[in-house]
């Protein structure tokens, strides 16, 4: 069965409360270049060993901790697989965005949902492929995290909570 959405928590703070311009108003000289696209894979384990190899990620190497500008986050090869769960989606074509929303986001949140707080890192990108990438610390330590493709009115609604950095 399906696990419903998770709603974000009422009240929070929002990117206008910070004095941040809208997405869609932030000048190319504060995007990153836009990484080019891999092309879908043909099955999700296809797609799942392309994920891993763009993140850098191997069956003897099966984490990697990237650097980001407020922690550090440990991907983990045994937790890619609901990326690329949905194969029309076919997500693993954005895989080089990833690392750098990561390492160089444009803004990080803290945003509190129902069941708890999750960082969240917003890219932003030259050709207008925005993406929000949320990780979330889970009480066993292990991380959960998405990769979602976005339009900026949908990420402006997204900016919400505590902010963490910001360009």
């Amino acid at each position: 069965m399906k696990k419903p959405c998770l709603e974000i928590a009422p009240g929070q703070k929002t990117w206008r409360d910070y004095g941040r311009p809208s997405l869609g108003d932030v000048p190319d000289s504060l995007r990153l270049p836009a990484p080019s696209l891999i092309p879908a894979a043909a099955s999700k384990q296809e797609a799942l060993d392309v994920l891993a190899e763009t993140i850098g990620l191997t069956l003897e190497h099966p984490t990697r901790v990237i650097k980001t500008p407020v922690e550090m986050v440990a991907v983990q090869l045994d937790l890619l697989g609901h990326i690329v769960e949905k194969r029309v989606d076919a997500r693993e074509q954005y895989s080089q965005y990833l690392l750098p929303t990561l390492m160089d986001p444009y803004e990080v949140w803290l945003t509190e949902y129902e069941n708890g707080l999750r960082t969240r890192y917003i890219g932003i990108f030259q050709d207008m492929r925005d993406f929000l990438v949320v990780v979330r610390v889970n009480k066993d330590g292990s991380l959960f995290w998405n990769l979602v493709r976005s339009n900026q009115k949908y990420l402006n609604q997204q900016r919400v909570g505590t902010l963490m950095f910001g360009k």
